[in-house]
């Protein structure tokens, strides 16, 4: 059964991690998954195994898993159906609704902008339709229209 949740039932909050590693300085950000059983944070791995690939599989997007030596599910593994594309998603979804590189840097806890723009600059919106408008309602709100 899936239990549907909204964002006012269920704030995020803080929760500090190291950052980048394990070792890594340690940075507080607002999460908003967390296990119902002890309010930590979702690990990746974890929700991928328990939750994303059965789902994917009970969607029929991916096929039945295996099982190893040890009777362990074992399901198929690549990028383009991991978790990490959820981050993905919501990039390319943010920014076709305007949303700036630097804003969605920010929300995807990059440091640096620049990173952003490097992975994500292929799914921004073409400007080229978006420059013939503002041009359009430039001269079309200039002197001869007044």
């Amino acid at each position: 059964m899936i239990q549907r949740v909204t964002l006012l039932a269920h704030e995020p909050r803080p929760y500090t991690l190291p950052w980048e590693k394990p070792t890594g300085k340690p940075r507080t950000h607002n999460m908003l998954f967390r296990w119902a059983t002890d309010d930590l944070h979702v690990r990746h791995r974890n929700y991928d195994l328990t939750v994303w690939k059965p789902a994917l599989v009970a969607a029929g997007v991916l096929p039945e898993p295996t099982r190893d030596a040890h009777g362990r599910r074992q399901y198929l593994n690549n990028r383009q159906q991991g978790t990490h594309q959820l981050r993905h998603y919501f990039a390319s979804v943010t920014l076709a609704g305007g949303v700036t590189i630097k804003d969605l840097s920010e929300y995807l806890g990059h440091t640096d902008p620049a990173l952003t723009l490097r992975v994500h600059a292929h799914m921004l919106p073409s400007s080229h339709n978006r420059v013939r408008e503002a041009i359009d309602r430039q001269l079309l709100s200039g002197p001869a229209s007044r």
